[in-house]
């Protein structure tokens, strides 16, 4: 049998030396990226993981874009990658960055648009760099009470308020469990799936991570007496915080405001517990650091960095 050039391969021959003619070549069909991504879209926002992320990732995307004078609502990836240097100066500028890690997980807001989207560019590849910068950091001074002076302030409120749900936030603070508002907000007495829950029985909050900042599962126990005072003046509903009403959540995110506190916020009362709880002498680390990532929700090393330098001075913070 004669042979032509290029004819005998391989993939043009089966075992018993049948010639099988070459196929031709797929096309492979080219992914195509838009070139502004619309943040306004339905569709983008029901891709994420939940709202609660996507507001914080378009929240990011529309103060970069005013301070660059681009269009509310869009994320332009070319003019992304051509600024990419003036974006992370901004976010070094203008957020609280303690490492690099933090701004990692800051332009990482940014790339899971960008991913949702179909885009796998220089954006993205220029994320690992991050971890190897000096990052500048700006000492921001934080000036609010001693924990016991503000338990005071926060027992004097407890006492002449007149809005139930505030009651119930500041009843938690007081006995030592300032969580988030919206982790407050969130909770309730009976068990719902996703929610969070307060066991008066077993003496246990537990958070949920689907309806939390860092969605991490958490676990801690609360004392007798906060059990009390909670079955005491709970909302028939089970919510810690409510429409007192009709027993219903707030559909916008709850404010100190809106439950009529107004001496200093949720901020102010976790800042100075957790400068407590980092100047305690009579506890072990690992204790110091339990209470830390249950209750607050931050990370070991985070707390660590943010306010044991703070022992000998509990009024201000970095």
């Amino acid at each position: 049998m004669t042979y032509y050039y290029g004819q005998k391969t391989d993939n043009h021959w089966d075992s018993d030396e049948t010639y099988i003619p070459p196929q031709e070549p797929k096309k492979i069909k080219p992914k195509i990226v838009k070139v502004k991504i619309d943040l306004a879209d339905p569709a983008l926002m029901a891709m994420c993981s939940s709202t609660k992320y996507f507001k914080s990732c378009k929240g990011l995307i529309n103060k970069i874009n005013a301070h660059f004078e681009w269009e509310k609502d869009v994320l332009p990836i070319r003019k992304y990658e051509d600024h990419y240097e003036e974006i992370i100066k901004f976010i070094l500028d203008n957020y609280t960055i303690r490492d690099n890690v933090m701004l990692g997980s800051r332009t990482a807001h940014i790339i899971y648009i960008m991913k949702l989207s179909g885009y796998n560019g220089s954006f993205i590849n220029k994320q690992q760099a991050l971890y190897h910068i000096n990052i500048p950091t700006n000492v921001n001074i934080k000036q609010y009470d001693e924990w016991e002076v503000l338990k005071g302030k926060i027992k004097t409120e407890m006492d002449h308020t007149g809005n139930a749900s505030g009651y119930m936030v500041l009843l938690c603070c007081y006995h030592g469990y300032p969580l988030r508002i919206g982790d407050i907000a969130l909770t309730n007495i009976y068990k719902k799936d996703n929610y969070h829950h307060l066991d008066l029985e077993n003496k246990t909050w537990t958070i949920s991570p689907d309806k939390t900042k860092n969605r991490r599962y958490r676990q801690f126990n609360v004392s007798d007496e906060f059990v009390t005072k909670v079955k005491e003046c709970v909302h028939k509903s089970g919510w810690l915080v409510c429409r007192q009403n009709t027993g219903t959540l707030y559909k916008a995110a709850v404010s100190m405001n809106m439950l009529q506190i107004s001496s200093f916020t949720i901020n102010e009362v976790r800042n100075s517990f957790e400068t407590w709880n980092y100047s305690r002498n009579n506890v072990s680390e690992t204790e110091k650091e339990l209470l830390s990532i249950n209750i607050l929700g931050h990370t070991a090393s985070t707390a660590r960095a943010y306010y044991t330098p703070l022992i000998g001075d509990l009024s201000s913070a970095v």
